[in-house]
């Protein structure tokens, strides 16, 4: 991919201006495996990947 993957939220896809990203820490992880998984199934994984975002806005 020629675009930087990092400019993109890993939960919502949309683009992230540099004011508003925010790296996926373990706690953010932790937060969102309670909410998320337990109502959608959802859960964040596969960060070791290079076609994965690794950053979220601050709107999630």
């Amino acid at each position: 991919c020629k675009n930087d993957l990092d400019k993109f939220c890993y939960i919502c896809g949309e683009y992230i201006p540099q004011k508003q990203k925010v790296p996926i820490t373990q706690n953010i992880k932790t937060c969102y495996f309670h909410i998320e998984y337990s109502y959608f199934n959802i859960e964040i994984k596969s960060l070791n990947k290079p076609w994965v975002p690794h950053t979220i806005c601050t709107t999630c």
